[in-house]
């Protein structure tokens, strides 16, 4: 019978960090990066098979469908950057041809959902200033 492996406690595996005994047979406590906290299988962290919570996954996910909008026309809009305060990585900031700012969501743009600033109070000039 082959002895029973234990994880190392304060080691690291991955994204997860055994911090505890579970009081699961065969599993152990660890907080991933993200802050999770969960009862992991002790093989599927000795092996790698339990990388992360799921964060891993999501984030790799979204690195992979990151699309650089910067520089592009949607309508009247250019834009300019993606909106740092966004954590997501879903909203660019973009200039009207009026020469009003707006930050607008990725999907509204590709799909031409949004076109331009969308102000009243503009509205005219933008016409204008685009014709």
């Amino acid at each position: 019978m082959a002895a029973d492996i234990s994880p190392t406690m304060g080691q690291r595996y991955y994204r997860w960090k055994a911090i505890g005994h579970s009081e699961k047979k065969g599993y152990v406590k660890c907080q991933c990066e993200c802050g999770t906290v969960r009862d992991v299988r002790k093989d599927g962290l000795i092996s790698g098979k339990s990388r992360s919570c799921g964060c891993l996954k999501n984030e790799l996910i979204r690195q992979a469908k990151f699309d650089d909008l910067t520089g592009r026309r949607f309508g009247r809009l250019r834009v300019l950057g993606l909106d740092e305060a966004d954590e997501k990585r879903n909203k660019w900031v973009c200039s009207c041809d009026c020469g009003n700012y707006r930050t607008v969501h990725r999907t509204q743009l590709v799909q031409g959902k949004v076109e331009d600033c969308q102000s009243q109070k503009n509205h005219n000039i933008c016409l204008l200033r685009s014709a």
